[in-house]
């Protein structure tokens, strides 16, 4: 069983040891007052010296603790608005800089600044921002100390730009797209990195050693910001769009055009409720312009998970996630909720035949009438996501040759609900949460019945580091019920997740009658999480009649699966080289 690591973990002989040298550093930033900073990556203006450089970097890849092989410093302020940060890369032969041209938060190997900023000052959560020689941009949003979603984007500023000696990047990332605690004085996290691609090194100013688990939590301290105040944060976006699709194949005895107009509205509206709560709503929202999904193709009896890339479901994203495995296996993606359920294409397919040969239009998707979210971090610690979304009732138009048409349909008017909360102790380094789902679909018509009803679930889970951050406890169980007519309890019972009929399963046989099945999973885990010597053990339990697929995502069920992980780390180069182990996931 391979355990989910952000850093790559290599079996090897350790030499010799490396003492833990984490150091804890500050850097205190100053207000404008007035001054004013164009944002061309020169770092020109009398402010970013006034504000004081830090160059006190230390090098953790490929050789921890040691010094870096060239200069990098940076500096900070701010306004009432926007925080800044100006950092600057020397290169002793500036032709080995290495800046690749991409689509924004692609990484490719070139240079790169990043700043990290941890505003809840929780040591879980930070918004990461990075810019390569050329100005391509990336951002991250960080949580549970060392989870990445990199589909999270934010609006904010950034330039590059070279000068003699090296390169130099300019950063204005606007309050209003961290989230933060309404106090006079403000401490948050701060970290600042520098890849040197030719020399394989990454560079930080906060260090700490590979032999220690996390990576929010080993951050600096930004202090000195002083009466930020409550950011007014209000979007309103309205959309309409018009669309012409165009074919051959639309002519039809029914339809003799070779095209389709196809037109809509909705409106987008975010609303900041304090700096650190925000509540989104949506009607009728426009995915238009989101990133398709990759192609493929899937032979199996069970479904593609697809990541979330819809920009309403990505806020907060990481307040509701509530995972159900442990590790990086067929596991790791299951889940209470799972966010492509909302607005899935329909369960059902218009059934034209039995009335004679017909000419189908039907959507792809279903509609999302409108659907309203309230996510964030209260100062005491507690992480709150609500979320209620309503998709409408879908139907396909059937028309025949002889002008007759009728609609039937194909996906039941739906109303989706998720509540989940969670509580930070001993600055983060003890969680405990829980979840709350419910689904329910108006079904009125028979053909449907084979859908459940109403579909329920509830979980709690829990995290906890302890023995100097050297081990850590984690574990959880979640129950389901969902509820239907028999003919839908009987699909879910034969379904590829569950396949009550198998010969081979002599404690379970399919019920008939059933009006509803319930189930359980549960999961217990312990790792040593630092050290030369790496290891953990636990195990996970799924019921035969555990189903979350209504709003969650699973896969097989009935299971019960124990593991043993162990490796041996070699931070320092030694006599055996099998790899190179890196701090930082890149995809």
């Amino acid at each position: 069983m391979k355990i989910n690591r952000r850093r790559l973990t290599y079996i090897s002989i350790l030499l010799f040891n490396v003492p833990n040298f984490a150091a804890e550093k500050e850097y205190s930033s100053i207000p404008l007052n007035g001054d004013h900073i164009t944002i061309d990556g020169l770092l020109e203006e009398t402010i970013w010296d006034l504000a004081g450089f830090r160059h006190d970097f230390i090098q953790r890849e490929p050789i921890e603790n040691t010094s870096p092989t060239e200069k990098t410093e940076f500096a900070v302020c701010y306004d009432q608005d926007n925080l800044y940060v100006g950092i600057k890369a020397y290169n002793t032969d500036p032709s080995t800089i290495k800046g690749i041209l991409t689509r924004r938060d692609e990484w490719s190997p070139s240079d790169w600044l990043y700043v990290f900023i941890d505003s809840y000052n929780d040591n879980r959560t930070a918004f990461e921002f990075g810019l390569n020689p050329l100005g391509v941009k990336r951002d991250i949003r960080w949580s549970d100390d060392e989870s990445a979603d990199r589909n999270w984007d934010a609006v904010w500023e950034g330039k590059a730009a070279y000068f003699d000696g090296g390169w130099s990047a300019e950063f204005k990332i606007p309050f209003r797209e961290l989230r933060f605690v309404e106090t006079e004085y403000q401490t948050w996290g701060l970290q600042i990195q520098r890849e040197i691609v030719d020399n394989n090194e990454e560079d930080y100013w906060t260090y700490w050693s590979k032999d220690d688990q996390g990576f929010v939590r080993h951050f600096g301290e930004l202090n000195n910001l002083k009466n930020i105040p409550q950011q007014k944060q209000i979007q309103i976006i309205p959309y309409t769009t018009g669309q012409m699709e165009q074919s051959d194949l639309y002519i039809n005895p029914v339809h003799p055009e070779n095209y389709d107009l196809l037109n809509t509205i909705g409106l987008d509206v975010k609303y900041g409720v304090t700096n650190n709560l925000t509540l989104d709503i949506t009607i009728n929202p426009d995915f238009g312009q989101v990133e398709a999904d990759p192609a493929e193709l899937n032979l199996s009896a069970f479904e593609t998970y697809f990541e979330e890339k819809r920009p309403f479901f990505v806020e907060g994203g990481n307040i509701f996630n509530y995972v159900l495995g442990i590790g990086d296996g067929d596991q790791s993606r299951n889940s209470l909720f799972y966010t492509r359920r909302i607005g899935r294409s329909p369960h059902y397919s218009a059934n034209w035949g039995e009335y004679g040969d017909g000419y189908v239009t039907e959507p792809s998707s279903t509609r999302i009438l409108g659907a309203a979210k309230l996510s964030g971090k209260t100062s005491k610690g507690w992480s709150i996501g609500i979320l209620n979304a309503v998709t409408v009732e879908e139907k396909a138009l059937i028309e025949y040759e002889d002008g007759s048409e009728f609609n039937q349909t194909i996906e039941p008017l739906t109303n989706y609900f998720v509540n989940r909360v969670q509580k930070d102790f001993r600055e983060g380094k003890t969680t405990i949460g829980g979840i709350v789902t419910a689904t329910n679909r108006k079904i009125d018509d028979a053909y449907l019945d084979w859908l459940h009803s109403d579909a329920y679930s509830a979980g709690i889970d829990f995290s906890h580091l302890f023995a100097e951050n050297k081990y850590m406890l984690l574990g959880g169980g979640a129950f389901t019920n969902v509820i239907g007519s028999p003919n839908a309890i009987i699909n879910t019972q034969t379904g590829s997740n569950h396949y009550f009929q198998r010969s081979d399963a002599d404690h379970l046989k399919v019920d008939s009658t059933a009006t509803h099945l319930s189930g359980f999973t549960e999961n217990a885990a312990i790792f040593k999480v630092s050290g030369d010597w790496r290891w953990g053990f636990g195990q996970w339990v799924f019921s035969p009649g555990f189903e979350a697929n209504d709003l969650g995502y699973h896969r097989d069920v009935d299971n019960q699966v124990q593991f043993v992980w162990f490796s041996r780390q070699e931070n320092e180069p030694g006599k055996y080289k099998i790899g190179r182990a890196s701090c930082r996931e890149r995809v």
